[in-house]
């Protein structure tokens, strides 16, 4: 059974958001505050508002949308639903919108070890007005400075995948094999291993088993443990205790750390093909279109960089989402009411100075995802990384029928010709010998066949960036696939000529 699902975070929650015009509008998002904590700010609750959920293009009201095309979130307030029987703490609070969301959200003790106090606040759209902030919202409305919002909708986010799930796609998800010798691990096994005293240097005592690898990289079990062992080696050099407990130091020489303390992935190694990158910004093509990008993705994840120390249990509540580590500010945000976790809250994590920011930011943004839209989970199954991949696996080959992509470096042979398939012109079997000898074809605009051979292949001192386009999914249709020339290949161009386009621009003058 998972350690926590969408019912048991939004059972955590004690403060929630509701938004629309009916009489009783349906709780759509919510968050634990600890109690007294000043960690959370209303300011906060707007970015990972808008973080989790966007408004359907067609509800979206015009003025809104006018005033607000790229941040719809901007100009939101919150006004506390139930003022009868709150605190004048709490009721000082009560419309929050301008400098006021700087303010902490406020939280209640609870009333029952397993019963949450909960502080509800409508999310409504609000414009500047002279009116006083103790003014309840009935008031606004007709004042006409703010207006009820649509029901929001679940944003896709290309970066999420559901802890502890792997990826569908096989070209991501191969795992590394297994040893004759050693027994199949139990289902849902680490990849990370314990760093105890018991611990010898024998490859044997790393697991393994759950590692993840692109599957054209061919990872067999003994590489795998020897970047496992170096991953856990290099953890060991930033860090001598859990960051977040603080304890776990070593009592004596011969011991490099107490029992019980784990290296830990800030991005999982499960994940691996969501590292974040900081050539991102401006790539258009799908990562696992890109086997370079996959190996680059996947080495990213055993760097020191993306590992921490943390005691085996925090290391599992990591794992599931249940708290996360600020990029910035490297404070410790527990998202659930779990009291092994609760004392940490607020407190500042031992982060070494060489940690990715990139995959803390990550980590992040995929609690705030996880618990906020908690109410309201992804139950599709279905993304646009996963439709994507079914399309590439269908992209026709000009002249020979279907064929898979980037799966093989060899291509299907077009089959005998039948009634639904014609026989081929002596052009096109002409074009196909060409293929087979690496020349790459593609027609022009006009409908023109045209070749590119590979002594016109140029380097990077030699090619100018204002005649390196990429090439965007639209881009990439089947006019550029041959035999010759994948899908794969065209990505991997692609990711090669965005790095080679970022060190031009790092060349330029200030």
């Amino acid at each position: 059974m998972s350690i926590a699902t969408a019912a048991t975070r939004v059972a955590g929650w004690n403060v929630k958001f509701i938004i629309g015009p009916e009489k009783n509008p349906r709780v759509f998002a919510g968050i634990y505050q600890a109690i007294g904590s000043t960690l959370v700010t209303f300011r906060d609750v707007c970015n990972e508002l808008r973080l989790c959920f966007e408004f359907p293009t067609d509800d979206t009201p015009r003025e809104e949308s006018r005033n607000n095309s790229e941040n719809p979130w901007a100009g939101i307030a919150f006004a506390l639903a139930d003022r009868l029987n709150f605190s004048s703490e709490v009721r000082s609070l009560s419309f929050v919108q301008g400098k006021l969301l700087d303010q902490p959200v406020p939280s209640l003790a609870p009333t029952h070890p397993k019963q949450q106090n909960v502080i509800k606040y409508h999310v409504v759209s609000h414009k500047i007005c002279d009116l006083p902030s103790n003014e309840p919202l009935d008031t606004h409305i007709r004042n006409g400075c703010a207006r009820h919002l649509p029901s929001p909708i679940r944003r896709y986010d290309p970066r999420y995948l559901p802890p502890n799930t792997q990826p569908s796609d096989p070209m991501i998800a191969a795992r590394v094999p297994p040893r004759q010798r050693l027994s199949a691990s139990p289902k849902g096994s680490r990849s990370d291993s314990s760093l105890s005293s018991e611990e010898d240097n024998d490859d044997e005592d790393v697991e393994v088993n759950g590692i993840l690898a692109p599957k054209n990289m061919g990872i067999n079990n003994d590489t795998a443990r020897k970047v496992a062992k170096s991953f856990q080696a290099a953890c060991l050099t930033k860090a001598t205790c859990c960051v977040v407990s603080r304890r776990g130091e070593s009592w004596c020489p011969g011991l490099f750390i107490s029992p019980g303390i784990q290296a830990c992935h800030i991005v999982p190694q499960m994940h691996y093909h969501l590292y974040p990158s900081s050539e991102n910004d401006s790539d258009v093509t799908a990562i696992e279109a890109s086997s370079r990008r996959l190996k680059e993705a996947w080495d990213n994840t055993w760097s020191p960089e993306n590992g921490i120390l943390l005691r085996k249990d925090l290391h599992e509540l990591f794992d599931a989402r249940l708290f996360s580590i600020h990029p910035e500010t490297f404070c410790i945000r527990v998202f659930v009411p779990c009291d092994m976790i609760t004392e940490f809250n607020g407190k500042t994590a031992l982060i070494h100075e060489d940690t990715d920011r990139k995959a803390v930011q990550h980590h992040y943004d995929m609690c705030c995802i996880e618990n906020m839209a908690a109410a309201r989970p992804n139950l599709s199954g279905i993304t646009t990384r996963t439709l994507r991949s079914a399309e590439l696996s269908l992209l026709p080959m000009p002249g020979l029928g279907v064929s898979r992509i980037g799966g093989s470096s060899k291509t299907q042979r077009p089959g005998p010709p039948s009634q639904s398939q014609p026989r081929d012109t002596p052009e096109q079997g002409a074009l196909v010998e060409e293929a087979d000898a690496g020349v790459a074809l593609w027609e022009d605009e006009k409908g023109g066949k045209r070749r590119r051979l590979k002594k016109y292949q140029m380097t990077d001192s030699q090619a100018s960036p204002q005649f390196l386009p990429y090439l965007d999914d639209n881009d990439m249709s089947e006019r550029y696939i041959t035999q010759g020339n994948s899908h794969e290949f065209l990505a991997d161009v692609n990711w090669e000529l965005l790095k080679f386009k970022k060190r031009q621009r790092a060349k330029e003058p200030v």
